[in-house]
């Protein structure tokens, strides 16, 4: 599997097989909406897309990975997660489905770059046991 991130350049085609690969093992196959423009990744769960490019700021892999839990969480559920006052799109529920997005992508979740998380997610998880792991 491609695992690259900053390190690697993805292209179009290697975004697509990896989009392939997470739904053969987990279920929806977002369209992809690839650009050169993107500075960052973006999941809209009623139109089922991904949008993600080359210059991404944490790295097309991790970004990729990153939207797709939400479209897969969305998937899985039904609708976003939500709480009395706010949509939860970071929320507990969220972090324990990109961990199992992780965990499946890497093979072992500590690859993952959790430093370059939104600081909820990367508190959450360097906080908390999900499935026995816990990063340090």
């Amino acid at each position: 599997m491609f695992c690259g991130g900053r390190e690697g350049i993805m292209v179009q085609d290697s975004a697509e097989r990896m989009i392939d690969k997470l739904a053969q093992r987990f279920g929806p196959r977002p369209l992809l909406r690839w650009t050169e423009r993107a500075t960052r990744g973006k999941a809209n769960y009623h139109k089922n897309t991904i949008s993600v490019g080359p210059h991404v700021w944490r790295g097309p892999v991790p970004s990729l990975l990153h939207e797709y839990a939400h479209i897969l969480l969305y998937y899985r559920r039904g609708s976003i997660p939500r709480t009395k006052k706010t949509w939860r799109h970071h929320g507990p529920e969220y972090v324990e489905t990109l961990f199992e997005v992780a965990e499946y992508w890497y093979g072992n979740p500590y690859r993952y770059p959790w430093h370059s998380e939104y600081r909820s997610i990367e508190k959450r998880v360097n906080g908390s046991k999900i499935r026995s792991y816990r990063l340090v």
